[in-house]
């Protein structure tokens, strides 16, 4: 499903690229057809094949590499160039196509490996909801974070290329608790632990920048925006680390444990 939002993301990037005169007709026509291998390549996948899945994890990869050279690497083209006069939109489009292909990425590199893998654990469930929220919340902050140039000693591409692959982490971590249930909190736990932290230094502590100031220059929305992605990810790193530590105990103490923590 990951695949199908990065197909629609990368076209309406392409055509604000065409806009702006930076690539030429070709090139679109070139990136156009990519797409189309790329749908018909996740069909495949779907179905259970592994060469399709190496294909979707390429070209993933290609889409990622071409807009991480671009944008998030110092020149004309960087985002830190772009964003003021582009607006807020191409740095949503921008961010969300880039954690889309990450995401993609890695979940094509688990499908060469066993494509017909199913979730078995719904009961972390909730957990994979919080996350979803959390690192759709902690992607608008960075773009609020782009526009006030608000992340702290970084620069905005160096900003930008921490909080995308930070999201990526967190939901990609969540969705392995259905599986590789340790491996998945571990990855829950590290993403978490480098958003709540970053933003109480930030926003939250009285030298950072605080929740009034985000207001003042991005909105109410923001700010809250910013409070949301912190506690979500503060309350996923708690469960996570609480959840690893129950299932890391000998059987018969976690006998004893709730039924909720011995999902």
């Amino acid at each position: 499903m990951l695949g199908v939002p990065a197909v629609v993301l990368t076209l309406i990037h392409l055509a604000n690229e065409l806009q702006r005169h930076e690539h030429s007709t070709l090139f679109a026509a070139v990136i156009v057809a990519g797409t189309l291998v790329f749908l018909a390549a996740l069909a495949f996948t779907y179905r259970g094949s592994t060469l399709a899945a190496v294909a979707v994890g390429v070209l993933a990869f290609g889409e990622l590499a071409l807009q991480l050279s671009t944008h998030f690497a110092a020149g004309p083209l960087a985002l830190s160039a772009l964003a003021p006069t582009e607006g807020v939109w191409f740095t949503v489009v921008l961010f969300f196509l880039a954690t889309t292909c990450l995401l993609t990425l890695a979940v094509a590199a688990v499908a060469t490996t066993n494509a017909f893998d199913h979730a078995r654990r719904t009961g972390s469930l909730p957990l994979v909801w919080v996350s979803l929220a959390g690192a759709l919340l902690l992607l608008l902050h960075a773009v609020d974070d782009v526009g006030r140039k608000g992340f702290g000693g970084l620069s905005v591409e160096d900003g930008a290329f921490v909080a995308l692959p930070t999201a990526s982490a967190w939901v990609l971590g969540a969705l392995w608790t259905a599986g590789p249930l340790r491996r998945g909190l571990i990855l829950v736990a590290v993403a978490t632990a480098n958003v709540w932290w970053p933003i109480y230094t930030l926003h939250l502590s009285p030298s950072g920048v605080s929740l009034a100031r985000i207001q003042q220059h991005g909105g109410l929305g923001f700010a809250l925006v910013a409070a949301g992605a912190g506690v979500l990810a503060l309350y996923a790193f708690v469960v996570a680390i609480l959840w690893l530590g129950a299932v890391s105990l000998p059987d018969r103490a976690r006998a004893a444990l709730p039924a909720m923590l011995r999902v």
